[in-house]
This record gives C-alpha cells, sequence and structure tokens, in this order.
C-alpha cells in the first residue's frame, strides 16, 4: 500500500504532483495532449492566412521571473498533433503594460526533442522580462518550407523566483549520499548508474569551491518520461567534463526502492522541498563560489547544457 506524507502546504503540492500512485504516465501525457484544447492561449490570434488553423502553444513553465529566463513551449497543431523540428522564433507581449499589443521582443528557441525517442514538440528560448505582470507568447515556426503562426498563449512574470535563481546562493543540502545508504535507495534508475553521482552531499561539494551539476530527477516516476533521458544526458556530460567539476543527483523520493515494487510511503526528499522545486525534473549548474550560474526546468539536451558547462569553466 503507498501512502502519500506530506510536512507542509507545499510539500503536499509537491507530493501530490509527483506521487507514482496519483499520476499513471499514460493519464498524464493524455491529459498533456488534452491541454492543446485550451492550449492555454488568449489575448488575440496572430495574422495567418485565410483557411488556416494557427498552431496552439502551451507554456508549461512554473517559476518564470524578472530578468533572464529560459522558457518553454509545446506546439500542437489544431488536431492535436504534435509539432516538432521546426525553426521557431517566439514573440513576447507584456498585456498589463502600457502597449500591450506591441511586440516586447522576439528571440529564437531550439528544439528540444532532437535526442529523444519521442516526437517531442517542445523548443526552449531564452527571453528577458522587464516587467511582472502577465504576458503573452506567440510562435512563429518553419518547417518543411512553410511558415505557420500560433495563437498566444498566456503566462505569469514573478518579480522573484520560487526556485532557487540564477545568481542566488545554492542551498547547503545535505541529502543521502553512499555513506548513508545503497544506491537503490539514493535513485530510482534500474540498474542504479554511474555511484559517482551520489558520492557527495551538496554541501560538501560547494566545500570543494569546485563548479558542481546537480540534477533533480525520478527516472522511475517522472511526470513527463524526461527525467531519465535527463539523467544520461547528465551522465553523458560528466564523461566529458568530470574532472572539472562535480556532479550530483537527488531523487525525487525516499526509499525508491520501496516503491518500485508498490511498497513504502511517496515521500518527498528534504532536499526537494528545501530546493522548492514544483515540478521535475530540473538542473542546475553552480559556480566555485556556490552561486547558481544557469537553472535548466524539464528537460535540456546535451547540445543545449555543454555549451553553458563550457561557459562557467571558461573553455
Amino acid at each position: 500500500m503507498l501512502v502519500i506524507l506530506v510536512d507542509d502546504t507545499f510539500a503536499e503540492s509537491l507530493l501530490m504532483r509527483h506521487s507514482p500512485a496519483l499520476v499513471p504516465l499514460a493519464l498524464l501525457l493524455t491529459a498533456v495532449l488534452a491541454l492543446s484544447g485550451c492550449g492555454g492561449s488568449s489575448g488575440s490570434s496572430p495574422t495567418k492566412s485565410p483557411g488556416e488553423a494557427p498552431l496552439q502553444i502551451i507554456v508549461p513553465g512554473t517559476d518564470t521571473v524578472v530578468g533572464p529566463n529560459r522558457l518553454v513551449v509545446a506546439l500542437l497543431d489544431a488536431q492535436g498533433s504534435p509539432v516538432g523540428g521546426a525553426q521557431v522564433r517566439l514573440r513576447f507581449y507584456h498585456t498589463d503594460g502600457p502597449t500591450p499589443t506591441a511586440v516586447k521582443s522576439e528571440v529564437s528557441a531550439m528544439w528540444l526533442g532532437d535526442t529523444l525517442n519521442l516526437a517531442q514538440p517542445v523548443y526552449a528560448g531564452r527571453p528577458t522580462f522587464d516587467a511582472p505582470g502577465k504576458w503573452d507568447v506567440e510562435a512563429i515556426a518553419m518547417k518543411d518550407g512553410v511558415q505557420r503562426l500560433s495563437n498566444r498563449g498566456r503566462f505569469i512574470v514573478k518579480a522573484r523566483a520560487d526556485v532557487p535563481n540564477v545568481g542566488d546562493a545554492a542551498p547547503l543540502t545535505r541529502q543521502a549520499t553512499l555513506a548513508d545508504a545503497p544506491i537503490e535507495q539514493l535513485t530510482s534508475e534500474r540498474p542504479p548508474g554511474d555511484p559517482d553521482f551520489y558520492r557527495l552531499t551538496i554541501a560538501d561539494a560547494i566545500a570543494q569551491k569546485k563548479p558542481l551539476l546537480v540534477i533533480f530527477s525520478t527516472p522511475a516516476f517522472c511526470q513527463t518520461r524526461t527525467c531519465g533521458p535527463q539523467l544520461d544526458v547528465a551522465q553523458e556530460l560528466k564523461q566529458r567534463y568530470g574532472a572539472q567539476m562535480n556532479f550530483i543527483h537527488v531523487e525525487i523520493f525516499e526509499r525508491p526502492d520501496l516503491l518500485l515494487i508498490g511498497q513504502g510511503e511517496a515521500k518527498g526528499r528534504a532536499a526537494v522541498i528545501q530546493w522548492r522545486l514544483p515540478s521535475e525534473p530540473w538542473l542546475f549548474l553552480i559556480g566555485a563560489d556556490g552561486k547558481i550560474f544557469d537553472r535548466f526546468e524539464g528537460y535540456a539536451p546535451a547540445s543545449e547544457v555543454e555549451p553553458r558547462i563550457r561557459d562557467l569553466l571558461k573553455l
């Protein structure tokens, strides 16, 4: 029997989002596609050719703030089918501002599905927002020589991040390591991967004054099927940069070994609550000074993370 334990309101929200008992994978993926019916759209649609249905845009991010951001969007066609492999630019409108119909900024967005064995319609851009409030985004997608526009997706820009943000001191977390438990209790990945990811606490790694990559993910119980691939990305990057920086994986749940056989309690790890993570996976790059250099919510391929590692290491 699976029992849900909660410590406070935030922990309850986290566990409701992550519990393997409450979010069966197939149902969750069906629900994501069902979202295409509303698409997060609001505001006016962009100009389009007569009879052409706009693409639908979904903005799944949870912690968008004033300043630089990594913003992820999903694109679906009018029938709800994923639109992957396009060249995409994102336009932003500050709907709470004095000129809500004027384009505030425009950025390119990279496709994140080229390294996943999935028809991923997901793209990431790097916009900067100058004010909190309601914002809209629309996509201009070029694929197979045809340019298409999307409707507008509404999202909220906050004055300050809930999750530790770029420039913040990373929480000095002392999560369980191989000194405390066997690897099967530290990760839901089966078979467990590189044990080096479980040798150091975050606090001890930061004390070494060495750059650090931290990934929070639950490969066996992930809502989006990207936690395992994201851990694979981290393991791949460690093979190239392990001599220059530390790498740590933090599992979302306590005792994943019991959860995998339908026993135990779906209890979120204290580290996840300390970092106030409302979703998974999350990947953080931390400098030798202990400050967060960059952060990635959701899946980020090696082709996106590696250039930021090279920036961090000044290579």
